[in-house]
């Protein structure tokens, strides 16, 4: 009877087992389950990581071509710069000009002034010249009178 007893107890033990080994299959389902989910995720996870390596490179691109066009505005920053300096240089040159222009105006007035009387001089030099010889040939006259 002993081992009768015996027997008794190990196929209830072995019935447990039978359980215990239904609950493990049934979690090695789940997990396996949960497993295949794991990797979709892992999957979609890779996907994304691929996209956000391709928007990292198209960043760096864009952000070679910021620095690029930053370059450019620099360089147009700079002639820029040197374009309204000469400009300044150009207008106080123009203002000097002006000025001279006005003193070489004045100064023409003034020769135009002197031109006027070196030919009424002339005029008056012709005019004696020949207000003398007409008085020498009234005198001529005269004595020959």
């Amino acid at each position: 009877m002993r081992e009768e007893k015996i027997i008794q107890k190990l196929l209830e033990h072995d019935k447990r087992f039978d359980a215990h080994d239904k609950r493990f299959d049934n979690h090695d389902r789940r997990f396996d389950e949960h497993d295949k989910r794991f990797d979709a995720h892992d999957r979609r996870f890779d996907a994304h990581d691929k996209r956000f390596d391709n928007h990292d490179r198209r960043f760096d691109e864009h952000d070679k071509r910021f620095d690029l066009i930053d370059q450019k505005i620099d360089n147009l920053s700079q002639a820029q710069d040197r374009i309204i300096i000469k400009l300044i240089s150009v207008d106080t040159d123009v203002k000097e000009l002006k000025e001279k222009s006005k003193k070489l105006d004045m100064f023409d007035t003034l020769l135009e002034g002197q031109d006027k009387m070196i030919r009424i001089l002339e005029r008056v030099d012709q005019e004696r010249v020949f207000t003398n010889q007409r008085l020498e040939k009234i005198v001529l006259n005269k004595r020959a009178v």
